[in-house]
């Protein structure tokens, strides 16, 4: 769903091909001048939701904006789910890339970007009740020839590079969103009914907070932008499991006449008023 370091990723948890990096393990890592600015050039540096909101009120724009003017925005092909890449440096340098090779934005850094020269892979386990377990490991990437970092003499454990990076937030803000999207090909058989159509719909939903903020005059303080996020990906899993039900359901189905007196739009403001 989210690119091909993904998958590989994937298959790695699964078959335990690289070894994860426990706890009490360290490795020696430090960006490097030499090599500054390698590793943005030329690569699928994909978004979270999470990343895409706090860059844009980083920048002081909108998500739209944000997307509008530094993102490509493309459909999953198998199961037409949206996702968002920033757009320069699939072929050449990343837009927030300085002269020197330094990120404009290191503070609001992706995921991804934060996570390297580690890799999180995670398994999300659904009880019969539709909880969710999430079950992690890290891997210790190997050596790149674009990049340097290796060579450096700062040691790190799993414990303090998570620290030092700021990771806990973001991979929380990741899990809540990717485990929707776990759940609904799961046990919603999202690839059977989702389609272009939907995506679209759903987009707002994942990517631009301000649009429905607007839509639905919440444009004060409170909901923070934590809550609303939260908020936001609650309604996605309701909403994906109204869909599920009245496409793949009978008429009469109880869900069904639900979804038929109420909106999606209607649905979604009750959920995102809280």
């Amino acid at each position: 769903m989210t690119g091909p370091i993904s998958n590989t990723l994937l298959a790695a948890f699964q078959q335990a091909r690289w070894p994860s990096l426990g706890p009490g393990e360290s490795f020696r890592f430090a960006c490097q001048d030499e090599c500054m600015g390698r590793c943005c050039h030329s690569i699928k540096i994909f978004l979270d939701p999470w990343d895409v909101e706090c860059m844009a009120r980083y920048l002081q724009i909108s998500s739209q904006q944000f997307i509008q003017q530094y993102c490509r925005i493309d459909f999953d092909h198998r199961y037409c789910w949206p996702y968002v890449l920033l757009r320069e440096a699939e072929t050449g340098s990343c837009s927030f890339m300085l002269p020197g090779g330094r990120c404009s934005i290191y503070p609001v850094r992706s995921r991804n970007c934060r996570t390297y020269p580690l890799a999180r892979a995670v398994r999300f386990t659904f009880n019969d009740n539709d909880d969710c377990t999430v079950e992690e490991k890290y891997f210790l990437l190997p050596r790149q020839p674009f990049c340097f970092g290796f060579n450096g003499l700062q040691e790190w454990n799993l414990h303090s590079w998570l620290a030092d990076s700021g990771l806990a937030e973001y991979n929380e803000k990741a899990d809540l969103y990717l485990s929707v999207i776990q759940y609904a090909l799961e046990k919603l058989n999202l690839e059977q009914w989702f389609s272009p159509t939907l995506a679209r719909f759903f987009f707002p939903i994942i990517f631009l907070p301000e649009v429905l903020r607007q839509k639905f005059g919440l444009t004060g303080e409170k909901p923070d932008h934590q809550e609303f996020y939260i908020r936001r990906m609650r309604a996605l899993r309701l909403l994906l499991s109204d869909l599920s039900t009245s496409l793949q359901h009978p008429e009469g189905h109880p869900e069904q006449k639900a979804l038929n007196q109420t909106s999606l739009v209607e649905r979604l403001r009750q959920l995102l008023s809280g």
